[in-house]
């Protein structure tokens, strides 16, 4: 968020906006009338808190209120989230955006006033500030009515004035540094650089039989498949900017590949259906099989672009593509070599067929505009991967609770009990790294951990280690991540590391007692 808005002290470089604003998180095509109900406790420990965050810690520009109800009350209409906890307990000052048409939904989802006249004051006087919508031209029209008055109008728009002052709409453009930066800095060497090792750096190991990666230098020959091999558009998924320059998986594995290697490519088979299977030629004498595999923008993503999703945007279940699965069976039967299975997507995915199938299995997310540069470097082992998995990778749908339920008892890693595919925070690395002499100490208002970390492995590497905490609170969660960090650490070397954590961050809100417990 700071790296959007900037660190200058008058302006700044873009007013970032904190989304969706509450308890949102589907079913995609019910939010425009979808109620969300959950327990004091799962609001205040794990609903509200990234979002106090941005607003009581970095001071965000914006907050983009959500489609849905809480509590039978339209979220953009919600005195309880907007005033009592946003504006009044956080003291949230800047400005306040309706998603696209959620003024709408008050009285056509819903059915909570009956007319838009009556949406748009309520609205305004729950101190919304922007309409993404047709709603606000009727504002004469309830005025008019008495609906809601012109002092109250002009209250709300103070925000977005002083929004636009911070963007320094109204002074002379020299004054504002930002202006100075030029389009051309989006694509320069030194920003492609970082997409590229950004995209490195977000790749995860999942799973490394035998040593399989990285690749050795030496191969003769490697065959390419995949859906997603020469596929654009899993470099970017939804919500993305424009790049002249897109670097597909197969470009970058052609790039990164040593000379004299060869590579044969087919598509093999379709993202979704069976209809497609083919094989590219020389399959039985590739030295490594590589199959780019998964999820797409079309599989996952914003209802009405994901059109092959099964349920809106959302998509119906985990499974993976089963006709991807049918291919990689049919592959694997026609060849000795060793099978790389690349995988794209932004969500979880049941992967127990995959990795029993394959001999590794790295997982590159939708990497950007870099991503098939990023990819070559992990493979061929340029670079040494040290993603962690941001969320759970279960191991079968019926793991996962009722999708209308937003209760957290069965949801995440802080409260699913089971054995998962993959725990949040889980990846591998080509190296290997131990733990010792851990050492807890208790001051007045923190908690200091401490330990080493040396790397006992073959190479160079990083190492992401994260801290956990679980305390005796009614409904608290089985574990919940604290800190971490990333440290780079030689081969043979070992890294001291320190984590202070204030009791502040090891509070816990009480439904029985109303109040935030400290657990020290």
């Amino acid at each position: 968020m700071r790296g959007i808005q900037g660190n200058n002290p008058k302006y700044y470089k873009a007013a970032a906006c904190a989304k969706h604003f509450a308890v949102h998180s589907g079913p995609e095509p019910l939010r425009h009338e979808f109620n969300a109900a959950v327990s004091a406790s799962d609001l205040h420990n794990t609903y509200l808190p990234a979002f106090k965050k941005l607003v009581t810690e970095a001071n965000v520009g914006g907050v983009m209120c959500a489609y849905n109800a809480f509590e039978k009350v339209p979220c953009c209409a919600n005195a309880f989230l907007l005033q009592n906890i946003l504006r009044k307990e956080w003291g949230f000052k800047g400005y306040i955006v309706t998603d696209c048409w959620a003024i709408a939904d008050f009285y056509s989802g819903h059915k909570y006033v009956p007319s838009s006249e009556e949406a748009i004051a309520l609205a305004l006087k729950n101190t919304v500030n922007v309409e993404c919508g047709q709603d606000f031209k009727n504002l004469k029209s309830a005025v008019a009515k008495k609906l809601i008055a012109e002092k109250e109008i002009n209250a709300v728009l103070s925000a977005n004035l002083e929004i636009l002052f911070k963007l320094g709409w109204f002074d002379d453009p020299k004054l504002n540094p930002f202006n100075a930066v030029s389009e051309t800095e989006a694509d320069s060497e030194k920003n492609r650089k970082l997409a590229r090792e950004t995209a490195a750096k977000s790749i995860v190991l999942l799973s490394n039989k035998n040593q399989a990666l990285p690749l050795k230098n030496d191969l003769k020959r490697i065959a390419l498949v995949g859906p997603n091999a020469d596929n654009a558009d899993v470099l970017l998924a939804n919500y993305n900017g424009l790049s002249g320059s897109l670097v597909t998986m197969y470009e970058g594995l052609v790039g990164g590949m040593s000379a004299g290697t060869y590579l044969d490519y087919a598509k093999g088979c379709n993202l979704y259906d069976t209809a497609l299977t083919n094989f590219p030629p020389n399959l039985k004498s590739a030295d490594v099989v590589i199959a780019v595999m998964g999820l797409s923008p079309l599989l996952e993503g914003e209802n009405g672009e994901a059109n092959l999703a099964g349920a809106g945007g959302d998509k119906k279940d985990i499974r993976f593509p089963q006709g991807q699965i049918s291919y990689l069976k049919k592959l694997k039967a026609q060849i000795k070599s060793p099978l790389i299975v690349a995988l794209t997507g932004g969500s979880a995915m049941e992967l127990a067929e995959v990795e029993a199938l394959a001999d590794a299995v790295v997982l590159t997310w939708y990497p950007g505009e870099e991503g098939g540069n990023a990819l070559a470097d992990v493979l061929f082992g340029k670079v040494n991967p040290a993603g962690r998995l941001p969320l759970t990778f279960y191991k079968s749908n019926d793991d996962l609770p009722d999708f209308k339920n937003y209760e957290m008892k069965g949801r995440t890693y802080r409260y699913f009990s089971g054995v998962p595919q993959h725990p949040f925070g889980f990846g591998l690395s080509y190296t290997a790294f131990a733990y010792q002499n851990l050492k807890v100490e208790k001051f007045k208002d923190h908690v200091l951990v401490s330990f080493g970390i040396k790397n006992t492995g073959a190479m160079d590497g990083e190492e992401v280690p994260q801290l956990y905490i679980h305390h005796s609170g009614a409904n608290s969660p089985i574990k919940e991540l604290k800190a971490f960090r990333r440290l780079f650490i030689k081969q043979g070397e070992t890294a001291a590391v320190t984590f202070k954590v204030p009791y502040s961050d090891i509070q816990f809100w009480e439904e029985s007692k109303k109040e935030w417990t400290v657990f020290s």
